[in-house]
């Protein structure tokens, strides 16, 4: 079932729905949307990669442009894109082209005292900095000032374990093979 369901053509439909209802009054079925899409990019690789080669990532990326100030759109949009870009050096490419940078820079500023979100942020950054092709991603987030903000973050999450470790996850992965990076942090 799950097979015939990641075709074209419900894909083009799911993506469609998206792009209709991107107004701010369509924000719940935005969320449905983008947590169908990271639920049928979890049963396998392949199914993320119909999903990437479609468009998702571009569609993903839209709404949480379009919706800056609701951090369940933004949560779900960084979850959907964390199993979209799982292995995907592609996906990595179509987020770093689409300023995926910039958006979560902004938005752990905004979201930062949420967790859900910080945690979901943090993820998607580690997943995405641990590609092989990442040079042009980790000059991104530091154009963003990433190294910068990650870092304030680690500052003002230390009582929160598991939340500092994600932080340090990302901002190890932001500084490997790239020293200006490195020096920055």
């Amino acid at each position: 079932l799950a097979s015939e369901l990641v075709d074209q053509s419900f894909v083009s439909l799911l993506l469609k729905f998206m792009q209709d209802h991107g107004h701010l009054s369509g924000v719940d079925i935005q969320c449905r949307c983008i947590i169908a899409i990271a639920d049928l990019s979890k049963i396998a690789i392949s199914y993320a990669s119909a999903l990437v080669e479609a468009g998702a990532c571009e569609a993903i990326i839209a709404t949480m442009l379009r919706i800056p100030d609701d951090v369940i759109v933004q949560t779900a949009g960084c979850h959907a894109l964390t199993y979209l870009v799982n292995g995907e050096a592609v996906a990595v490419q179509t987020l770093t082209d689409f300023n995926i940078a910039r958006v979560l820079i902004n938005d752990l500023k905004i979201f930062s005292r949420n967790p859900t979100f910080i945690q979901q942020a943090y993820e998607l950054l580690t997943v995405m900095l641990c590609n092989e092709s990442v040079s042009s991603l980790q000059n991104k987030l530091a154009s963003t000032g990433a190294c910068e903000t990650l870092t304030q973050h680690y500052d003002g999450l230390k009582s929160e374990l598991f939340l500092s470790c994600r932080c340090l996850t990302a901002i190890s992965f932001l500084a490997l093979k790239n020293s200006q990076n490195a020096e920055t942090i």
